[in-house]
């Protein structure tokens, strides 16, 4: 049985003015928990946590720590037939119904919506959590993290050709991505212009360490997307699998930010995805699990 909140923890409105404080909170959980990194920054924070209504609970005077830490806080985001909620507990607060707590003023703002959980740094407690709420995980990643201090070599297979993305035309892009995926379940082709805008419109796209690979008609057949330090996709047409492009694009990938004196690359992929074998053996660790978590049942 989950133990009572102290009573002295009391709600209080948040506002963007709490940003700071915000972001403490963020990096404790991350520093304990893991999970995706700029979870700690100001444009996520702001977007998952202030939005239509947000609380916090604050140490009181007398308990350890300094007066008014933020040591709890929980947004949700109103519209529709859904509600978004994300929350976060200091890891020296848990076990004490705090997250309890959050979760059902959570859900008590919901009202007749379903409620979603969206959650950047998930810990094993939070989703027991969840689940005692009645609440379902639709989606997991496990964030994985390379320090590039040794970075493996992987050859290129023979009778293919490598370029980057800079020197190649974007619509083999586009058809190397769509070869590589139209066989999982559930892919729907976006629209070539909207998929390839999308890509233009992110600054940190890298087309110069972004490859793609062809075969020797020149048919796109792998390719792998780098957008700053994040490897963003990598895929390969099914025909081609179990010859060692996806691992050679990776590599390269590690190789080419290691040159630049990056200290790490990041990657996310989903927890029932067997390539995370493949990030492991080429050196990625595991730096937590984001995931989302739905109810299906209107509140009562």
């Amino acid at each position: 049985m989950t133990p009572p909140v102290p009573v002295e923890l009391s709600p209080a409105e948040l506002t963007p003015a709490d940003l700071p404080d915000l972001q403490r909170l963020a990096r404790a959980c991350l520093e304990r928990d893991g999970g995706l990194p700029m979870f700690a920054g100001e444009a996520m924070l702001d977007s998952r946590m202030l939005r239509d209504r947000a609380i916090g609970l604050r140490l009181p005077d007398g308990c350890d720590g300094p007066d008014g830490t933020l040591v709890a806080a929980a947004g949700i985001s109103l519209g529709g037939d859904e509600a978004v909620t994300t929350g976060m507990v200091h890891p020296s607060m848990r076990r004490q119904g705090v997250g309890d707590r959050l979760l059902r003023w959570a859900i008590a703002e919901a009202g007749n919506a379903a409620l979603r959980v969206d959650t950047e740094s998930c810990s094993r407690d939070a989703d027991a959590l969840y689940a005692r709420h009645g609440l379902f995980r639709t989606f997991a990643e496990t964030v994985m993290r390379h320090d590039l201090q040794t970075v493996p070599a992987v050859a290129l297979p023979d009778g293919v050709q490598v370029a980057p993305v800079s020197g190649v035309a974007e619509q083999d892009l586009f058809d190397a991505y769509r070869r590589s995926f139209e066989d999982r379940p559930g892919f729907v082709e976006p629209d070539a212009g909207e998929w390839l805008a999308e890509l233009r419109d992110d600054d940190e796209w890298r087309r110069d360490l972004s490859l793609l690979i062809r075969d020797e008609q020149r048919v796109p057949i792998a390719f792998v997307n780098v957008l700053g330090t994040w490897l963003d996709q990598v895929g390969v047409v099914p025909a081609w699998r179990g010859r060692g492009l996806g691992a050679y694009l990776v590599a390269e990938s590690l190789r080419s930010l290691q040159a630049e004196g990056a200290g790490e690359m990041w990657l996310c992929v989903n927890v029932n995805n067997p390539a995370e074998d493949l990030y492991r053996r080429l050196g990625f660790a595991s730096y937590g699990t984001r995931a989302r978590y739905l109810s299906r049942l209107l509140a009562q």
